[in-house]
């Protein structure tokens, strides 16, 4: 079963088009499908702008895990599977089939730990693709995917070189490789020395004060520092310039996943870390990677006309072009090409 999250950099960038359309599309190719997602995020009208937001379709035969009271304001009729004894604000967490194909709100689970368990029982029913929808503000349970597609667009920002920019150093963080060791389910920091390895026991999210205590324990000897949770981007620095200080060189820096990397810092700031990464004596290892599988775009967005919203677009030749350009990604615009990433996704499953 491939696990393939779909990632909305902002509201109103196409993280919904483009979740129906796979949905959609690989139905037709006779593709056993599921489906859940982090959180919740299905509003009819977006509560912001008062625009009518799509509501996910989802066909027959398409097992989707979602939370009970969901049901109540969807038009699909469906088999109940299983009880996940997982509960949200909207109740618990079914397991369901679809036997009448319709609109349903998606909301699962908020935690890693949960998600797992979710992919854990969808995968007794000989699945091929399993999508799990999400967003930037709820990307840390990612990292138990096998690839990920981006959604962004001009909701987000209508200058189409600065999404370039932000795609890119996402891409960059993507590119770092994985490190083959037996750390994946480690819980704390490693240091590991020439001689030996130091266990530390600091909180899940790293902080500044935290790598205050980390430093005391760096020697000139260290070869690498395992960071199974969250750092702060504050917290990066602070660690870079305590391995500067303690004359540490040629450093592995081993990361749960590239999504560890893109929490550390606001997104806008991404291209920063970068930077004072490549300006170190470290490099950027991972212990779970998941592809980096495609970045769709979508030129519209919601602008201020006589105190309501109202649609409108960018470009969206422009747009591809300059995201084309930038990228060695697929970039995707789903109403014009967005049957060359379904010919991709089932290439990759079966090479």
């Amino acid at each position: 079963m491939q696990k393939i999250g779909i990632v909305g950099t902002a509201k109103n960038t196409g993280k919904t088009t483009t979740l129906s359309f796979l949905l959609s599309s690989l139905s037709h190719f006779k593709k056993n499908i599921a489906v859940t997602g982090i959180g919740y995020d299905g509003e009819e009208i977006d509560n912001i702008t008062l625009l009518p937001k799509p509501r996910l379709l989802i066909e027959k035969n398409v097992i989707a895990a979602t939370s009970e009271k969901c049901f109540a304001n969807s038009d699909v009729k469906f088999e109940l599977l299983c009880k996940t004894g997982l509960r949200t604000a909207l109740g618990e967490i079914l397991i369901v089939q679809i036997i009448k194909p319709g609109l349903l709100v998606i909301a699962g689970p908020n935690k890693k730990s949960d998600l797992q368990k979710i992919i854990d029982l969808i995968s007794k029913y000989e699945i091929d693709y399993l999508f799990i929808d999400g967003s930037l503000n709820r990307l840390s349970p990612m990292s138990v995917v096998d690839r990920i597609i981006f959604t962004t667009g001009a909701a987000r920002n209508n200058i189409v070189s600065q999404l370039a920019s932000e795609m890119k150093a996402i891409e960059k963080i993507f590119s770092f490789p994985q490190r083959k060791c037996n750390y994946e389910n480690v819980n704390s920091i490693r240091i590991i020395t020439k001689e030996g390895e130091t266990e530390i026991d600091l909180n899940s999210l790293l902080d500044k004060n935290d790598v205050l205590l980390l430093s005391e324990k760096l020697k000139r000897d260290v070869v690498a520092i395992i960071i199974p949770g969250l750092i702060s981007n504050e917290a990066f620095d602070h660690l870079l310039k305590a391995l500067k200080s303690k004359f540490c060189v040629n450093v592995e820096l081993i990361l749960n996943s590239p999504i560890n990397l893109i929490l550390a810092a606001d997104f806008l700031d991404l291209q920063k870390l970068i930077d004072n990464i490549e300006q170190s004596d470290i490099s950027i290892k991972y212990l779970q990677k998941p592809k980096l599988e495609a970045v769709t775009i979508n030129p519209f967005y919601p602008f201020l006309h006589n105190f309501h919203y109202e649609a409108g677009f960018i470009s969206k030749n422009d747009f591809y072009r300059e995201m084309k350009s930038q990228l060695t990604t697929m970039v995707v615009n789903i109403k014009e090409n967005g049957e060359e990433l379904i010919k991709q996704i089932i290439d990759s499953k079966m090479s």
